[in-house]
């Protein structure tokens, strides 16, 4: 057995000859891999989930703060022009990237940014989980089964599949932050 695979109890029955497969959450938690699948989908047409999922964690990881205090009025503003941004190019019913998502996802979207809306650094998290999923059981399975996969299960031996079964991991979710709105 390589002496460099992080996780021997995935690896028991290891074959030189057989290639390990990728663990989708451990791809979306890399960016370099999630770049690998990104590009993937731009081929394919369909790198709107990818690009609205980047922007979403982005998004989330600017303006959540933790212990720092509320956000300047700078800021505020950044975080309302921002959300804007990504609600007319993702969500809206005449978005440019729009995302294939159920009407009930999209409700409240659809006409975008309301005076009404908080904005919050989680306000895009209920679409990003349906996102993830969307990816996973979509994106992530056909490109899986490419050599572009292939390559990246053999040059990143910590994403192999596991044997011990879990349940597919989400987006993380803050939970020591003050969620800050604009």
């Amino acid at each position: 057995m390589p002496s460099n695979i992080d996780d021997p109890k995935a690896c028991k029955a290891f074959n030189e000859n057989e290639v390990p497969a990728l663990r989708f959450s451990a791809l979306m938690k890399n960016p370099d891999m999630r770049g690998k699948l990104q590009e993937y989908a731009k081929k394919e047409h369909s790198e709107e989930n990818l690009l609205f999922y980047n922007d979403a964690l982005a998004f989330r990881k600017r303006f959540t703060t933790f212990g720092k205090g509320d956000l300047s009025q700078s800021d505020k503003e950044s975080m309302r022009a921002e959300a804007e941004r990504m609600i007319n190019k993702f969500l809206r019913h005449d978005a440019d990237e729009a995302l294939n998502l159920p009407a009930h996802e999209l409700k409240g979207w659809a006409n975008g940014l309301t005076e009404e809306m908080a904005i919050t650094a989680n306000m895009f998290d209920s679409v990003l989980r349906v996102i993830y999923r969307a990816v996973e059981a979509d994106t992530f399975e056909r490109f899986s089964r490419t050599d572009s996969a292939r390559r990246m299960s053999h040059d990143y031996r910590g994403l192999m599949e596991s044997h011990q079964s879990s349940a597919p991991s989400e987006p993380d979710e803050p939970t020591t932050a003050t969620q800050m709105t604009a």
